[in-house]
């Protein structure tokens, strides 16, 4: 079978496997002839139930023009490109290496020797949100007010390590596909909408309005999910009435001021979650992957 070739207006990249496949698209990995030491992501559209998804590829390509942060997927480049008869919008993003946040949990979930690597990592997930739910400035200038993720999940957080000696891992959110520009001023005005049903909350899935903080329950379905292993829950059902408390207790070695905070993320009023992290931190060296370095960490793992 033969590779991909995408022509872009600064770069010509030729893939070297596929990544992987998701509903609206393919991913794959690439370089450059100028530098092949140096990876890409190539993201390209594709067509469901007879419809071609140029349009939504064309929309992400523009809200990842908005944003320039550490823990956000970074765009390179996005250009047009006739692939298989067909006009085609292909999305070249920075690539990670240590690939996603849920083939991490698979390995390394609900293990205390993590706990600070999770507290790490899901710090880093929260400020890239952060900087969605925040103004965006579009490189031409023009502002807009920020985005509504919503599809947060661990396979949409991509992990990246630095090749030096003692580099901690960097948490990058990305997948814009169905994130949602809010109205100015407004932060739960939005209905619907596509997502992951099992890290909806409540006010989704029964359609009622829903916007930032709505981004903050699936924070929480993430955390609980780096220290338990497991979802909070596991129907559509359980999540619309929350009568119940998550099918698996938060481990004993959690501190309980972080079992509160994930808890509270987590809540059915959609009023009760937090929008800040707490303030207090410490510096404070901790071992991650056989590796030591300086960081901060919150009072809540002392």
């Amino acid at each position: 079978m033969s590779r991909k070739t995408f022509h872009g207006p600064n770069c010509i990249y030729h893939e070297t496997r596929c990544l992987g496949q998701g509903g609206f698209g393919v991913a794959y990995l690439a370089k450059t002839a100028d530098d092949m030491n140096k990876e890409y992501v190539i993201k390209i559209h594709k067509t469901v139930a007879g419809k071609n998804l140029y349009n939504l590829a064309k929309e992400e390509s523009d809200k990842l023009r908005h944003f320039d942060h550490k823990n956000l997927a970074k765009l390179v480049e996005a250009f047009d490109e006739e692939i298989d008869g067909k006009l085609t919008h292909v999305i070249v993003l920075e690539y990670c290496n240590s690939g996603d946040l849920d083939q991490y949990i698979r390995l390394k979930g609900g293990k205390e020797e993590y706990l600070s690597e999770y507290i790490d990592i899901f710090e880093q997930i929260w400020e890239g949100v952060h900087s969605l739910h925040t103004s965006a400035v579009h490189p031409s200038g023009k502002k807009k007010p920020g985005l509504c993720h919503s599809d947060l999940k661990p396979g949409n957080v991509f992990l990246h390590k630095q090749n030096v000696k003692g580099a901690r891992l960097e948490a990058k959110v990305g997948d814009l596909g169905v994130a949602t520009w809010l109205p100015d001023g407004d932060m739960s005005v939005l209905v619907g909408g596509a997502g992951t049903l099992l890290y909806m909350p409540p006010e989704r899935l029964t359609l009622k309005k829903f916007g930032k903080k709505s981004d903050l329950y699936a924070l929480g379905v993430i955390f609980y999910e780096m220290l338990t292993k497991h979802l909070p829950y596991y129907k559509e059902e359980e999540i619309k009435s929350m009568t119940t408390l998550p099918r698996f207790p938060l481990p004993d070695w959690v501190p309980a001021d972080l079992k509160q905070f994930v808890l509270k993320l987590m809540s059915k009023n959609k009023m009760e979650r937090p929008q800040a992290l707490p303030s207090n931190k410490i510096k404070k060296t901790y071992p991650t992957n056989g590796a030591t370095y300086e960081g901060e960490v919150r009072r809540w793992i002392n």
